[in-house]
């Protein structure tokens, strides 16, 4: 790792992005894959947005032209300012790319791009849409919302760049040449298979040497999704200035496919100062990555799944037991790990999903507020709504049409019946409280098919 300090040409400052919606839409080509990522600065007086998106090449549709494949990825960046409601900037821009051989390993690389926005403080929404140029009906779209405070001068740290390549540079008409080095990012913040190594970069603003101690130590850490540090690199530095930039790499191997973090403390004991940033990235580490496998087909480890604790993981699985077949039961109960079990999951609701080319699963969206909803309307004693006969034929059929309800009386018991009118043509459930007074209600009759049915069951009402 090496540390450069600087003064003079650009005097950065972060100031934390508030709010991040992620939303993807993916159509058409089942390979097509679409990243944004970005990090903020300031130059000259003014913030800057670095913006960075990238394209799986292997995911773009290539024509043979003049002796070559040649395909290209088209993105349209749109920021607007939420107050105003202004386009406050705007850009189309196509990247190209062209082959001798489609079936090339070269084809398992990433377009990548960057542009440097400048920006004054505000509340922002940026849309960063990708195209395949020659297929446009693939298309990507991902949204960031974000605050710009005023500016100040405290220390402070940058956001950290995800790295897939770091080195010495001269060239500075490259999108990435930072103060003598090339920073290319990884925008899908996705590593393993031919990304054996993670590269990161970040500034570090307001410190002098009349601020600091002996005491002063960087501290960056790679840490799992347990927060259990895996790597570290600690160092102290000799000279400081307003701005120091901090870079480095750490080597990737031997670990497990899952979500880590990127952090970096910055600490002085003596002088108070303790500034701490953090990046979250993911590892997917599987061996037998083929031109069949794409970054996408690593998603679990984006979504909640990927991080979700154990209780959680038994909790969503077992309110999924009016849906489980039996084949999913049992292979569930075989699963050893907590990793098994969130994979499982991930994909248990994923092939469910009404409309996967949609970043919300709809189908698991509705089920879980029905889930919700029998849990305040149904709870009977110990037991959660969602456990009781209500809540269950409320769950598995949705809201009835109507509901009768036949209070406690002399001779009869109190009891209830649900009319269902989109059910085979018209349907009723029946549920009787047997111990008056308890509040617990009981399914005792249906006429919804693979329900318990009982055409006498007006007998049960008598005391």
């Amino acid at each position: 790792m090496k540390t450069i300090l600087k003064s003079g040409k650009r005097n950065f400052i972060f100031i934390l992005l508030l709010i991040l919606i992620f939303s993807i839409k993916a159509h058409s080509n089942s390979r097509f894959e679409f990243s944004t990522d970005y990090t903020l600065f300031k130059y000259g007086g003014k913030y800057i947005l670095e913006v960075y998106c990238s394209f799986y090449q292997k995911g773009l549709k290539h024509e043979y032209t003049n002796g070559t494949y040649e395909a290209a990825g088209l993105i349209d960046l749109v920021i607007t300012n939420k107050s105003t409601k202004e386009v406050f900037y705007s850009v189309l821009n196509k990247i190209p790319t062209n082959t001798n051989d489609t079936s090339g390993a070269n084809l398992y690389k990433r377009l990548v791009v960057q542009k440097n926005v400048p920006i004054i403080p505000g509340e922002y929404k940026l849309t960063a849409t990708g195209k395949d140029f020659n297929d446009t009906a693939t298309y990507g779209t991902i949204n960031i919302e974000f605050v710009i405070p005023e500016l100040n001068n405290t220390p402070m740290l940058s956001g950290i760049e995800i790295s897939s390549y770091i080195a010495k540079s001269s060239d500075t008409s490259s999108y990435f040449y930072k103060y003598g080095i090339e920073v290319v990012p990884n925008p899908s913040l996705m590593f393993g298979m031919n990304l054996n190594s993670i590269y990161y970069y970040y500034e570090i603003y307001g410190f002098n040497q009349e601020i600091i101690s002996s005491a002063f130590t960087i501290n960056t850490t790679l840490e799992n999704d347990k927060r259990e540090i895996v790597r570290k690199i600690e160092k102290q530095p000799k000279k400081f200035s307003e701005t120091m930039l901090d870079f480095g790499s750490f080597s990737l191997d031997n670990l497990p496919t899952g979500a880590y973090y990127i952090v970096t403390n910055i600490s002085d004991t003596l002088k108070s100062h303790n500034l701490k940033q953090e990046k979250k990235f993911f590892i997917y580490s599987d061996k037998t990555f083929t031109d069949t496998t794409s970054f996408a087909d690593a998603s679990f480890l984006k979504s909640e799944y990927a991080t979700m604790k154990e209780e959680q993981v038994l909790d969503e699985y077992s309110k999924s037991i009016y849906l489980r077949k039996d084949e999913e039961t049992k292979y569930f109960e075989s699963l050893k790990t907590l990793d098994e079990k969130r994979n499982y999951l991930f994909n248990f609701w994923k092939k469910r999903d009404n409309d996967p080319n949609t970043p919300l699963n709809e189908f698991k969206r509705e089920y879980m507020i029905k889930v919700s909803q029998a849990n305040l309307s149904f709870k009977q004693s110990f037991t959660e709504g969602w456990k009781t006969d209500r809540g269950r034929i409320y769950v598995i059929y949705g809201k009835p049409s109507d509901i009768e309800r036949f209070p406690y009386e002399a001779e009869t018991k109190s009891y209830e019946i649900w009319h269902f009118d989109d059910i085979q043509g018209g349907a009723i459930c029946v549920f009787i409280e047997k111990v008056s007074g308890s509040g617990t209600y009981e399914i005792v009759h249906s006429t919804i098919r693979n329900e318990l049915r009982d055409d006498n069951w007006k007998i049960q009402l008598k005391k």
